[in-house]
């Protein structure tokens, strides 16, 4: 009984295995057939893993394996106009600049840079007093579909492209942008400051290339900046190549503003210089009064009176930011964004094509050799 098993499996097999492989005991024309077949299966195998591999590469490989570059940089030149109770106005040729210092490779974090610069020394452009400036230095999320900030609770460094894969933002979208410091020193306490709603209001074509807008506004915001209070009215507009993120064009103004409570957390700071400052202020403390008062009336009160008569509720307007990107800024920009914009494309779809158009056509050429194998073998017969 066992015999009979044993042959009439081995039958079977031989039956099965000449009928999907082809293999034949003898030579010839039998063992052509087999190498088409074995070739047809392993060309099919080849054609379907390649285009299995492009929706994995999208969904796991990339979005999980592309960082932004160190040495990474974006120079947007143009004008600054600062504007200051202590100094009046001052206008520059400036820069703001964005790089990436350092990458950790196992915490996937950068290390990046942020200033707003005198383009001909390159130092810090000071807002108010001799150390309130932009001028930070701020940990990422390295990778591309990311940009966030690592060390703060929420928001984006620069908004990442929407064809990064992985990425999530879309046409429409209102992102969190956090403008964020270090207290202007390398290594400093990072921290949160204004939590910026930029939202995508539409598309401009510039030389050619398509740019997607963001804007943000805000109305005396509470702002730390280098450990000093204030508040903030703010305009932030942003025009970036959409594919790769790549900033081209920015538009950026900043009024701060004091309290009466902020004034004296200033005044007791030992960085500044109380004495320019009062010089500066002293007709300006006058406004701080609810009703008209002297000089005299002031200095006979005492302080509950002064107190009691101070409206605290009053914002001071002390100092002003203004920067707009130059249009040979802009030209220069557009030029890094079409780079950037190609480099994207080709890792991106470029290397869905690269799997998938030869996955397709391996597949096509497997299935369709086997359709003409079988009308060679008809029209022999």
């Amino acid at each position: 009984m066992l015999k009979d098993i044993f042959d009439k499996t081995v039958k079977a097999s031989g039956r099965y295995t000449k009928k999907f492989l082809g293999l034949a005991t003898s030579f010839g024309k039998n063992a052509k057939i087999r190498r088409r077949k074995i070739f047809r299966v392993i060309g099919i195998i080849i054609g379907i893993s390649l285009l299995l591999s492009v929706p994995l590469l999208y969904l796991y490989i990339l979005p999980n394996a592309l960082l932004i570059p160190v040495g990474f940089e974006t120079d947007l030149e143009g004008y600054t106009k600062v504007w200051t109770v202590i100094s009046g106005n001052e206008k520059y040729d400036s820069i703001i600049r964005g790089k990436v210092l350092e990458i950790d490779n196992e915490k996937k974090e950068a290390l990046v840079y942020r200033g707003l610069l005198d383009k001909n020394t390159e130092k810090p452009i000071n807002m108010l007093f001799d150390f309130l400036n932009i001028s930070e230095w701020l940990h990422i999320d390295a990778y591309m579909n990311s940009l966030r900030f690592s060390r703060i609770n929420d928001g984006y460094f620069l908004v990442p492209g929407t064809n990064i894969p992985g990425s999530s933002i879309r046409e429409g979208d209102i992102v969190d942008y956090t403008f964020a410091e270090s207290y202007g020193v390398k290594g400093g306490e990072e921290r949160a400051q204004v939590r910026m709603k930029l939202k995508n209001i539409g598309k401009e074509d510039v030389n050619g290339l398509t740019l997607w807008i963001w804007e943000a506004r805000g109305e005396k915001e509470p702002i730390y900046l280098h450990g000093l209070n204030f508040y903030i009215s703010y305009i932030v507009r942003f025009a970036l190549e959409p594919c790769s993120g790549y900033p081209v064009y920015a538009y950026i103004k900043f009024d701060f503003y004091l309290t009466p409570k902020n004034l004296i957390d200033i005044l007791k700071d030992e960085r500044v210089k109380i004495g320019d400052i009062l010089n500066k202020l002293k007709n300006r403390f006058f406004g701080l009064f609810r009703d008209k008062h002297t000089r005299e009336d002031i200095r006979s009160m005492d302080l509950s009176e002064v107190e009691s008569k101070i409206d605290i509720d009053m914002y001071v307007h002390v100092a002003t930011l203004d920067f707009e990107s130059s249009q040979d800024s802009l030209n220069k920009c557009i030029l890094n964004a079409k780079e950037a914009r190609s480099l994207v494309l080709f890792i991106n779809p470029g290397l869905g094509y690269i799997l998938g158009i030869p996955g397709f056509l391996i597949l096509v050429v497997s299935i369709g050799s086997n359709q003409l194998f079988k009308l060679k073998k008809q029209r022999r017969k």
